[in-house]
């Protein structure tokens, strides 16, 4: 709503963005039905059309009540793992044998899932739950299956784990969208938009899996995440092209069935891995985005004080994560990655302005691994820039000096 001042409200016109003007008869003056955004309101005297004033105004978009769930590989590959979700906590391997029961439609400790086609399949039962669980986080080739195959003899790579990241990624989804005894929940009946970033909230750390809230970016800086969704893909899909339909996709080109025109299984794979990513550890979906959206970069101010400064308190939490060298920097740097897992990773780098000057996505994270990034720009001397690393489990900040 707006409130209108002035006299007398008959010799005033409001609009709103580029619309209509419209006569003012009361104030204040509401609009309904708005997207998310910023809007400007303009009042102007009819009698003078060179007497007016514009305001800016922001409509915040609040995501659906629910949540939307999946997992990732590294959930379902790991035995100890906790699900935290609105129907309760689950291990992995509860999740599995849930996701398995319910593949039939009935909760009846019998069920099975069948990804493929006739002579090029993948199979696994309700009663080899615990044997998926060794068969993953899978990775490699992304082919055509070659055979009919169960969980003893799959093709496996050095790890022991599945050796088509087609595959592993398509059992994983056939999981999520299982997962829930009310269909009407699962992340199936997402419909998706191609060529767009899918961007998503996480579920607030302060809240319970049975009372969930949605993260603050001002509190948790890796809350909103970004994942571009290939537009030849979807294109591709039947009406309502939601994430059934992916699967469907996904199943029969392991079966080798023929693929659409333009669309090829490393497409697919992408996909696929993308929805199982954007709604991890359930997460809200905000938008559809023609940019990748993710948390502001604080921009801190130097604070005088006895006390620790804001800048310092992060800088303590943020200790581990990864290493960056050389500091000070010229124009090339080195990330060392000091996490323990297996992930996806996000490089940003911002200046202290918080423009993003350079990003870059590995989705094949680890241990130790170093990553060379080198900045094709000019360097000012002795500035302070801002390196944000974000995986599936984190984001880490740390700040670096440019050279003298």
């Amino acid at each position: 709503s707006a409130a209108v001042t002035g006299t007398p409200l008959s010799d005033l016109e409001i609009r709103l963005d580029d619309g209509t003007w419209a006569a003012v008869t009361a104030s204040p003056v509401m609009f309904t039905g708005l997207a998310g955004g910023i809007h400007t309101i303009t009042v102007r005297r009819i009698s003078d059309y060179t007497c007016l004033i514009a305001k800016e105004t922001t409509v915040i978009e609040e995501p659906c009540d629910n949540l939307i769930c999946t997992y990732t590989q590294g959930f379902y590959g790991n035995a100890g793992g906790i699900a935290c979700t609105e129907e309760g906590s689950f291990t992995s391997l509860q999740l599995i044998q849930r996701s398995l029961d319910n593949m039939d439609g009935v909760i009846d400790n019998i069920g099975s899932m069948y990804i493929g086609l006739a002579g090029n399949s993948f199979t696994v039962s309700y009663t080899n739950a615990n044997n998926l669980i060794g068969l993953l986080p899978g990775g490699g080739d992304i082919s055509v299956l070659m055979a009919d195959y169960n969980y003893m003899n799959v093709p496996l790579n050095k790890q022991n784990r599945i050796k088509n990241g087609l595959l592993a990624q398509t059992i994983v989804l056939g999981l999520n969208l299982n997962m829930h005894t009310d269909a009407s929940n699962s992340v199936g009946n997402f419909v998706l938009e191609g060529g767009k970033y899918l961007v998503t909230v996480k579920r607030a750390a302060s809240s319970t899996c049975e009372d969930p809230l949605m993260a603050d970016c001002a509190i948790e800086l890796n809350a909103m995440k970004s994942w571009k969704i290939p537009a030849n893909v979807v294109d591709a899909l039947p009406a309502p092209k939601d994430v059934w339909a992916l699967y469907k996709l996904a199943s029969d080109a392991l079966g080798g069935a023929v693929l659409p025109v333009g669309v090829s299984l490393n497409d697919i794979h992408m996909t696929v891995d993308r929805i199982n990513n954007a709604f991890d550890n359930c997460r809200y979906f905000l938008r559809w985005s023609d940019v990748n959206e993710v948390c502001p970069i604080p921009i801190i101010e130097p604070v005088i004080s006895s006390e620790p400064s804001i800048e310092t308190r992060v800088a303590e939490v943020n200790t581990v994560g990864f290493e960056v060298y050389p500091v000070p920097f010229e124009n090339e740097i080195t990330i060392k990655y000091k996490f323990d897992y297996n992930s996806f990773v996000r490089i940003e780098m911002y200046d202290s302005s918080g423009n993003v000057i350079l990003s870059k996505v590995d989705n094949d994270g680890y241990l130790n691994k170093e990553i060379q990034l080198y900045l094709n720009m000019n360097i000012g001397k002795e500035q302070m820039y801002i390196v944000r690393l974000t995986t599936d489990r984190e984001s880490v900040v740390k700040k670096i000096i440019s050279t003298k």
